[in-house]
């Protein structure tokens, strides 16, 4: 039988051992994060910066073409005179055009380009303070107002800015090509990478040097303190898993707020669950909402999974209020809900697998 001094030595051994992997694993995590953070951040400043310089661009020839024309120059002449100035010259890595408000080019470097109409899918321009944010190239040409961004074609990136003409409806876009500044993210990737790997390094050297200089008795004195204690949880623990009394039970009702009063609704007449401004609403089958003090985590630990399934972060939908499934996108479900719901119920194509099972189960 093992002594309880070789216990202790073999817990205290045990614990540094973990300790250390623990701290390595967080200090690994923490740089990545940094690297991660620093890296994007630097990314989207040099985008937000070559915007800024598309919008200098079309703002400026706007203002040009809108002098032109207050001073009497026929529209004819003003658009001839830019197609002039601009025809033949190189697209590689800036160039600026002209389309009017229904998506025609009419001024383009490449002769060859001018009277085309852009199609209604042509591209999309991301914002540049939320690249998330997509807007169709053709309507931003039709509403006419001034936008920019990250444009996104079939087999091209690059930055654009659409500036309107004052009293016209022509938008002139600058065009700036993105792929010429991919030599320098790499290059300050490459020495992100390098910095935060050294340092990263140096850190583990200190923390294992720091980790080891400490005062094992001091370490054999808590374990051995605590192993009576220890023994004592860990039976106890042993024996409430194994307990047939901790089998995982589900409600059948929640108690559910409606306006000052509190009352039972039962799960039978629930729609679905959502949360909006860090408050959680329930929707009855009959369209009449109520708050519950629970988050959408912890309901999904005791609503029965066979009736309500979380079909994102912000929504718990019940079998019994799915109308209508449509497909949404390439790898995305739209749900129509009955009672109807105040937003898009969609699946995630991360959601698709166990969603799709769970519904073969109804």
């Amino acid at each position: 039988m093992k002594t309880p001094t070789f216990i202790t030595k073999h817990l205290t051994k045990k614990t540094n051992q973990w300790g250390l992997a623990l701290t390595l694993i967080i200090l690994a995590f923490v740089f990545y994060a940094a690297y991660h953070f620093t890296f994007q951040t630097l990314t989207n400043q040099l985008v937000q910066q070559q915007i800024e310089l598309a919008k200098n661009q079309a703002d400026l020839v706007a203002r040009i073409l809108a002098t032109q024309l207050s001073d009497g120059t026929p529209q004819s002449k003003v658009q001839s005179d830019l197609q002039k100035s601009i025809q033949n010259f190189s697209t590689d890595d800036s160039f600026i055009c002209m389309f009017d408000q229904n998506g025609q080019e009419i001024c383009h470097p490449n002769p060859k380009k001018v009277g085309r109409i852009l199609s209604e899918n042509n591209s999309v321009i991301r914002s540049g303070s939320n690249f998330q944010l997509e807007k169709n190239f053709k309507k931003a040409l039709l509403k006419g107002h001034p936008t920019g961004g990250m444009r996104q074609m079939s087999k091209k990136t690059e930055i654009v800015y659409l500036s309107p003409v004052p009293h016209t409806n022509w938008m002139v876009a600058s065009h700036l090509n993105i792929e010429k500044y991919q030599y320098l993210l790499q290059t300050w990737q490459k020495k992100l990478i390098a910095i935060f790997l050294m340092i990263w390094l140096t850190t583990v050297i200190i923390t294992v040097a720091f980790l080891n200089r400490q005062n094992q008795n001091k370490i054999h004195q808590i374990v051995s303190q605590n192993q009576k204690l220890f023994e004592t949880y860990f039976k106890q623990y042993e024996f409430s898993e194994s307990s047939p009394s901790n089998e995982k039970r589900f409600i059948k009702r929640l108690l559910v707020q409606k306006g000052t009063h509190l009352a039972p609704l039962s799960l039978d007449n629930i729609a679905y669950i959502y949360t909006q401004n860090r408050m959680t609403y329930l929707i009855e089958s009959g369209g009449e909402a109520s708050k519950v003090n629970f988050s959408l985590d912890e309901l999904m630990k005791i609503l029965p999974p066979e009736t309500f399934f979380r079909v994102s972060r912000q929504v718990i939908l019940s079998a019994d209020a799915i109308e209508e499934i449509i497909k949404y996108g390439n790898t995305q479900l739209k749900v129509i809900a009955k009672p109807k719901s105040p937003f898009s119920i969609i699946v995630s194509k991360n959601k698709l697998p166990a969603f799709k099972q769970w519904l073969g189960k109804h």
